[in-house]
């Protein structure tokens, strides 16, 4: 992934009501992504709304509803 730009959308939970709004292919990262404005919510059975490597993060204005026993806003890893 070179550049990613996701603002102002409003990410529910999966049909399970597990959290998981990005997902990044393993063994792949981003030179920059970009999270603003976006509103994260309602996940009760865990989950992860946010699992990326990333050479570049902007995370700004973010807004998470997570209800759930084991559920995670972001987990970031550097390559």
């Amino acid at each position: 992934v070179d550049t990613w730009l996701i603002i102002g959308n409003t990410f529910e939970p999966r049909r399970d009501w597990t959290a998981g709004a990005y997902i990044q292919d393993p063994g792949r990262y981003a030179w920059s992504l970009n999270f603003i404005g976006n509103w994260f919510g309602d996940a009760i059975n865990g989950g992860t709304w946010i699992t990326t490597q990333s050479l570049g993060l902007n995370f700004n204005g973010n807004r998470f509803e997570t209800a759930g026993a084991g559920s995670t806003c972001l987990r970031l890893t550097f390559p």
